[in-house]
């Protein structure tokens, strides 16, 4: 036993429990992702003369890249071909089509997903939150990043965004003497 080592033993057993929180996380993402992809194409397709980005004839011009996982939240990625310019930063961008997602979602809801997502603790919110936007000129796509908030750590999650982005920032002003009357 004095010649196992115990370094090894320890990986292996590291990449055991990586591999199975890996599947446990991407269970439901074989359904919940065709669901956003087609509601994100609905979204973007409904408000195309707004946006001015290329949509294309169906939701199969988005592209899904994958699932990605961060702070106990599940990230659904998805491309679409960039256009030569945009108009606005993707800042703006991000705000006016998380705008359009919201109204989508209090009209008529995600096919096949809740439309909101209520916690006591941490409040109620719209399912659908759109994170983040990365144009990459390289490949000539635009990323999106959807979160569905179907549980308390998407929740929480959320949660902070929304008080980040709300809370006014502390004003300071310098007065010098001569300004002193």
């Amino acid at each position: 036993m004095k010649r196992i080592d115990h370094g090894v033993l320890e990986e292996y057993f590291r990449l055991i429990a990586l591999k199975i929180s890996a599947k446990r996380r991407s269970k439901n993402s074989e359904v919940i992702a065709p669901r956003l992809r087609y509601f994100l194409f609905s979204v973007l397709d409904k408000n195309k003369e707004f946006l001015n980005l290329p949509i294309g004839e169906n939701e199969l011009s988005l592209t899904l890249d994958g699932l990605v996982f961060r702070q106990n939240c599940s990230f659904y990625r998805f491309s679409m071909i960039l256009p030569e310019d945009l108009e606005q930063d993707t800042e703006t961008l991000r705000q006016l089509i998380q705008s359009y997602i919201e109204q989508e979602l209090a009209t008529f809801g995600c096919y096949g997903l809740r439309s909101a997502y209520g916690n006591d603790k941490y409040g109620s919110w719209w399912s659908i939150y759109l994170d983040k936007i990365e144009p990459n000129e390289k490949l000539h796509r635009l990323s999106f990043e959807l979160l569905y908030i179907s549980n308390t750590y998407s929740a929480i999650y959320r949660k902070r965004i929304f008080d980040r982005e709300n809370t006014v920032p502390k004003q300071e002003k310098t007065v010098y003497d001569d300004e002193i009357r």
